[in-house]
């Protein structure tokens, strides 16, 4: 893991300089709804190496998000995930580094 953390962080530098790599990796974004529009903004931001995602959307998945939305899956629509839930260990996928939760409302935090 450690070597494959090394491995990431050199090509981000490598194709955004250091200073912006070392802004993506404190980055904290909040993504509220995760239809097509969010689901593409969440999975562009995880690859780019943010350092926190955070999503929220208390929907059901339902079939008519598997043409939307790559990310849910049959099984997902099944077991009556909320997006959020169905997402987020996808994202963590695409980047181990990356922290990604997902949160039912809105705080003052």
């Amino acid at each position: 893991m450690k070597m494959y953390l090394i491995c990431i962080i050199v090509l981000y530098i490598a194709a955004l300089g250091a200073e912006t790599t070392a802004k993506l990796t404190k980055m904290k974004i909040l993504i509220v709804g995760m239809r097509g529009v969010g689901m593409e903004t969440a999975k562009n931001l995880a690859l780019q190496g943010v350092g926190g995602i955070t999503l929220i959307d208390t929907n059901l998945c339902a079939i008519q998000d598997l043409g939307v939305n790559f990310f849910v899956s049959e099984e997902d629509v099944n077991e009556k995930k909320t997006r959020g839930d169905a997402i987020a260990p996808k994202l963590r996928e695409l980047n181990h580094v990356c922290n990604v939760n997902v949160e039912q409302t809105l705080t003052e935090e």
